[in-house]
């Protein structure tokens, strides 16, 4: 698998060879053949591994800010090079073979959630934040893209931009969760 890997950060999806990814793991193309029936189950396989060794979770910090500073530099370290290449590669390659850019979202999201989740229930539990559902929408669509940009940028997130990203926008974005409706009528009857 790390063959793979090292050939698809190199040459990106399209130009990834089984041959090439054989030679580089000491093996042949039919011996790869048979454990994957073609390219796009043997890059995706491949990314699986590769990911399943990041680290998503964020032990209990005290506070929402500190827990998630901790994950957004813990994603940012995650982003190397290598990675940010094929993230790169896998976006360019969607167009003709969407499954790999597919499976290694849904792969993101299965490792990446729970973590998410976890810090914001801790949250919601210290009364630093509201509604979990908003909270859930937001984290859902700040962290893809903070991905992505690393991804196009080729280039990790840096400390600066990661304390201005908790700072600027997830902290204030997270604690402006709606005002619940019964809260919100009562108010509105003292008028």
């Amino acid at each position: 698998m790390a063959a793979a890997v090292e050939v698809l950060a190199e040459v990106g999806f399209d130009a990834l060879s089984v041959a090439e990814v054989a030679r580089r793991a000491g093996s042949t193309p039919p011996a790869i053949y048979r454990r994957f029936p073609g390219k796009t189950e043997l890059v995706t396989a491949a990314l699986r591994e590769e990911l399943s060794l990041i680290g998503f979770d964020v032990p209990d910090l005290g506070s929402l800010r500190a827990e998630l500073l901790m994950w957004t530099r813990s994603v940012a370290q995650a982003l190397t090079p290598e990675r940010l290449r094929i993230i790169a590669a896998l976006f360019l390659a969607s167009r003709q073979d969407p499954i790999p850019t597919e499976s290694l979202g849904a792969h993101l999201q299965s490792v990446a959630v729970p973590a998410w989740r976890m810090v914001l229930d801790r949250a919601r539990d210290r009364g630093e934040i509201g509604s979990l559902p908003a909270a859930y929408e937001l984290i859902g669509q700040v962290a893809p893209a903070v991905i992505v940009n690393a991804a196009l940028m080729l280039r990790p997130q840096d400390e600066a931009t990661l304390v201005s990203l908790v700072d600027a926008i997830l902290m204030p974005a997270l604690r402006a969760s709606p005002e619940p409706i019964s809260t919100a009528s009562r108010w509105n009857d003292h008028d």
